[in-house]
């Protein structure tokens, strides 16, 4: 009996470490249920949990609902809730510094509909009624040649201006070539955790040719969201691929507009 009472401050303290070692579990890997305790996924590892579906035709959803394909064509597909696959707990998305994103989190920063991440990690949202992959890695070669472009916006000071918040953010360019043709096309990539993908691109360009064989592409470029990080803007005509990198920096916020501010910069 001495001996018990001898140990009993201990064993109470080895069932306190374990209860507290336990609460942190639950809050890093579970949550409570009405079935009891259930294991949750945190958002940013969505990409691993849609790792363990069948095949490609199934997709998760960033509120964990297991999704099928049922139709679509080879840029969109028609989605359906999975009858065999009971909903997953997933937790809750926090933005994160962009150099720290994957792309699944950045398509939930810039979206404000649901994102469906496939069982190969291919990252689709909804846009314009339809689900379509968004975020793609930017395949940039490595014969890409370095260009100045003139990029301008509203306020702008050599290579340094400033963006705000708005219904839109895009700024203007100019791309000077010398007898360069063929079919252009112009794609934004954002510096994310793993590598650079693509965020925004077109088509669209005004061609302006002149005497000297030089030719001015001019496009306006548009950023689904504006974010402190590394850009980089990708033009192709025909064959041939250029870039320009470009900087996002926070100013601050701007009590006149009511809008926080941001600084872009380019070499």
């Amino acid at each position: 009996m001495r001996k018990l009472k001898y140990y009993a401050p201990y064993w109470v303290s080895a069932i306190v470490v374990i209860a507290i070692v336990l609460l942190i579990i639950i809050k890093r890997f579970g949550t409570c249920t009405e079935d009891g305790f259930s294991i949750y996924t945190p958002f940013s590892e969505l990409p691993e949990l849609a790792a363990t579906l069948e095949n490609y035709n199934y997709f998760i959803s960033e509120n964990g609902t297991i999704l099928e394909r049922v139709g679509g064509t080879r840029v969109s597909v028609r989605l359906a809730t999975s009858e065999e696959h009971p909903s997953k707990i997933v937790g809750s998305f926090k933005p994160k510094p962009m150099s720290e994103m994957r792309p699944h989190e950045y398509a939930a920063y810039i979206y404000d509909r649901p994102i469906f991440v496939r069982q190969d990690g291919r990252v689709y949202a909804n846009r314009s009624g339809t689900t379509m992959r968004v975020c793609p890695p930017s395949e940039l070669p490595d014969s890409a040649v370095e260009a100045k472009m003139q990029i301008s916006a509203d306020e702008t000071s050599g290579s340094i201006f400033e963006l705000s918040h708005s219904t839109e953010a895009y700024v203007d360019v100019v791309f000077p070539t010398m007898d360069i043709e063929g079919d252009f096309k112009w794609q934004l990539s954002a510096k994310l955790k793993d590598g650079w993908y693509i965020i925004s691109n077109d088509f669209f360009a005004t061609k302006q040719a002149y005497a000297d064989d030089k030719v001015n592409y001019n496009f306006e470029v548009t950023f689904p969201a504006l974010r402190e990080g590394d850009y980089r803007l990708e033009v192709n005509i025909g064959d041939e691929w250029f870039y320009q990198e470009m900087s996002l920096a926070e100013k601050g916020f701007d009590t006149g507009t009511i809008r926080d501010v941001y600084t872009l910069t380019y070499d």
